[in-house]
């Protein structure tokens, strides 16, 4: 049961993370820079709360199951929240860079073959 709990506090970390990148932050103007994006502070101290909220759920489930934890067992499981983490915030940069790709390939081809006349 506890493996449950383990997979989906990763998911949670995972899409909050993700969600992160498209959260509408200009909404906060003191958080933003000039072009919108989060500071680089405020985004370090959101990555970094959804890691140790990761951390502290996983720690909440392991003293129900067991009340000691071996200390290599909370640092693999740390580790393995901060790759999640990690992972959490390229995925979003790898599509978005996937897509911007894609859109260049279509003009590309657009001006190789000329845009029909209206």
């Amino acid at each position: 049961m506890a493996q449950i709990f383990e997979a989906l506090i990763l998911l949670v970390v995972f899409l909050g993370l993700w969600s992160g990148h498209w959260l509408p932050w200009r909404v906060f103007a003191a958080l933003v820079d000039e072009r919108g994006d989060l500071k680089r502070v405020p985004a370090y101290v959101y990555g970094t709360a959804w890691m140790v909220f990761g951390f502290a759920l996983w720690c909440v489930v392991q003293a129900q199951v067991m009340p000691m934890v071996d200390v290599w067992q909370a640092l693999a499981w740390l580790m393995i929240v901060v790759v999640v983490a990690g992972l959490g915030t390229v995925t979003p940069r790898v599509m978005r860079w996937v897509l911007d790709a894609q859109a260049r390939k279509g003009d590309l081809e657009d001006l190789k073959h000329g845009t029909p006349k209206c």
